[in-house]
């Protein structure tokens, strides 16, 4: 229905945030994206329980595309995104019965 609208606005990269889009009579008007700032402690503060032997994961349940890019920018090697609170609990549970 909106394809040709789609067509006339700039691809952006998933892991760039959440994408909102503003349609009116069946025409793509506009383009919002929205995306969380790190905080400036972020990774200085995982690099502090890297640097106590911890191992750092990151489980969320934003689009896993949004995900690991944060996971990159903060230097995250094990990122898993679009998890649900069950399935949140459930990783934790795996965790700890390997130890972690």
């Amino acid at each position: 229905m909106f394809a040709g609208a789609w067509a006339r606005l700039p691809d952006l990269p998933a892991a760039s945030g959440s994408q909102v889009w503003l349609v009116g009579r069946g025409e793509a008007l506009a383009r919002f994206l929205s995306r969380d700032a790190l905080r400036a402690d972020a990774r200085p503060t995982l690099d502090a329980l890297r640097g106590l032997g911890l191992r750092v994961r990151l489980l969320s349940g934003d689009l896993p595309e949004v995900v690991a890019g944060v996971a990159s920018e903060l230097g995250v090697e094990r990122a898993s995104g679009g998890a649900t609170p069950a399935g949140k609990t459930e990783a934790v549970r795996m965790m700890q019965a390997e130890g972690a």
